[in-house]
């Protein structure tokens, strides 16, 4: 098939993080060394980040920034999400003097955005950042690559943020060379895909709120997109998501940092599958495998993570002074303390890195190319909308056969139909910005719901799983035993009533019809 790259971004570049004490090691690496061409250039430069009194920007996950490069004053107004979503960057302008001048922004809307935050409030300085710069041109047969390492810090009011991070851009020649390049010094070097832009981090800290979870963004292309352009999007958004929430599971104060994180792996798997007659096998399997290992490290986190809030913590309160249940909640405190050990450790692997690594080069590069021609190989360069309704209509055929005598449906019925139920869900998040309209809305709110009602019954079988194991490891007495049982009986009541509505919540899901013309 054609070898031209994908649509990506052709200025978005590779962002990685690394220690600091790592980089005497990173240039003396001989790969490096190899592909330098001529001398690396050095510079100092100090940004300025303003805000109102109230942190207004911040709030709006905006930044403006003012830095001095030699000495010419340049200002940057940006939306962070951007930077998280790999945008290509905002464009940058001279400045009389080191204030900032909200008139020279110059994209209008972004510009209308800031001046409508600040609301004619009086900008000082938020927090600044002060590296140094080493820049490199990088070159290897048709391929060149911009190397620009910055080490420094970035100070607030509460506290330094270190900054160490290397960034990789294709000038020329394969799309995916920076990831590749990346994958073999990550062979000797701790290097990450950034999880955050420095001055996110900064404005978290501000703001208080530190590594916050973060759902999933909508997928947005044209109703005339191609399928390739499809891939490309979901796939994109798949990855951000996973980024944007490594640090609040790390952290592990929020339960919903594992969760979004673990949503965005199945999103990611589910992607797979859904563009799966148009990807060749063998690449599918071999994205795949990294993707089960991450989700399997995450599981019993997130088990626990349910357990505790949906079901123990509301029975502390109901049964107030129960010892036995006492028992639980403090082993449960220690499972779960070891379970987020086992989620750092796997994020802290280089088998997390490398994953993420292997799907940015896939999707630079446009991998599902490498095929031979066929109807299906060919549909990737044809409208996404034929291809969507019909994989769209797969799946709600598929559910809807599951969902037949739903009031009576034996337990692993259920369970295959919340599975299909999850699969159709994001194959609809995926596709919805294909048909404009309000029925792609309707329709996913109304399967969002019977969703949940499924999940609520799936929940309450792990919950009797969970409060039967912990028994067991305290030692199964009478006590444990019953409150092993109270909670069983609480989760199974939970679940009865949801199983219960299932018949009705279906009917109010079909009645609402596709948002795709039936193929």
């Amino acid at each position: 098939m054609a070898a031209a790259p994908p649509p990506t971004p052709p200025s978005a570049a590779l962002e990685l993080t690394l220690a600091a004490e790592a980089i005497p090691r990173l240039r003396r690496h001989p790969l490096l060394a190899a592909l330098t061409q001529g001398r690396p250039r050095r510079s100092r430069e100090r940004a300025v980040y303003f805000d109102t009194p109230d942190l207004a920007l911040a709030r709006a996950d905006l930044t403006l920034c003012v830095r001095r490069v030699g000495r010419v004053a340049v200002q940057t107004a940006s939306r962070l999400a951007d930077a998280r979503a790999g945008q290509p960057a905002p464009v940058d302008t001279v400045l009389a003097s080191d204030a900032p001048d909200l008139t020279r922004i110059p994209d209008s809307e972004l510009r209308a955005l800031v001046v409508a935050h600040v609301a004619g409030r009086p900008l000082a300085p938020a927090f600044e950042m002060e590296i140094a710069r080493e820049t490199r041109l990088l070159r290897e047969d048709d391929n060149e690559i911009g190397f620009a390492l910055e080490v420094g810090e970035l100070r607030t009011a509460r506290g330094p943020v270190p900054v160490c991070s290397l960034a990789l851009t294709a000038r020329a020649g394969d799309p995916g060379y920076p990831a590749q390049l990346a994958l073999e010094l990550l062979e000797a070097l701790p290097l990450r895909p950034a999880a955050a832009h420095p001055a996110e981090r900064a404005c978290g800290l501000l703001l208080g709120d530190g590594a916050r979870p973060h759902r999933a963004d909508a997928v947005e292309v044209s109703p005339d997109a191609t399928l390739e352009e499809l891939i490309v999007a979901v796939v994109s958004g798949c990855l951000r998501q996973i980024g944007d929430n490594e640090d609040a599971a790390v952290l592990g104060v929020d339960p919903e940092g594992v969760h979004q994180l673990r949503v965005g792996l199945r999103r990611l798997r589910s992607a797979l599958a859904f563009f799966g007659p148009v990807l060749p096998a063998r690449q599918q399997l071999a994205l795949r495998e990294p993707l089960v290992w991450l989700g399997a490290a995450l599981g019993p986190a997130r088990d626990l993570d349910v357990f505790a809030g949906e079901w123990l913590a509301p029975a502390l309160c109901a049964r107030a002074g129960d010892a036995a249940l006492a028992r639980f909640d403090d082993e449960v405190r220690t499972q779960r303390a070891a379970h987020y050990e086992q989620v750092r450790e796997a994020l802290r692997s280089g088998r997390y890195p490398r994953l993420l690594l292997e799907v940015r080069r896939w999707l630079a590069r446009g991998a599902w190319r490498d095929q031979p021609l066929s109807a299906a190989s060919a549909s990737l360069f044809l409208p996404a909308r034929d291809y969507a309704a019909l994989r769209l209509e797969r799946r709600h055929r598929k559910a809807r056969k599951f969902a037949r005598n739903l009031a009576a449906a034996p337990p692993e019925r259920r369970h295959q139909l919340r599975i299909q139920l999850k699969k159709l869900r994001y194959a609809a998040e995926f596709t919805s910005s294909l048909f404009p309209g309000k029925q792609a809305n309707r329709y996913a709110r109304r399967l969002a719901v019977l969703q949940d009602a499924m999940g609520v019954a799936n929940d309450a079988l792990v919950a009797e799983r969970v409060a039967g194991q912990l028994a067991e490891k305290l030692g199964a007495g009478p006590d444990l035993l019953r409150a092993a049982g109270f909670l069983a009986g609480w989760a199974a009541h939970a679940a009865n009533h949801e199983i219960g509505a299932l018949p009705g919540l279906w009917e109010r899901f079909e009645s609402v019809g596709r948002f795709w013309p039936k193929r």
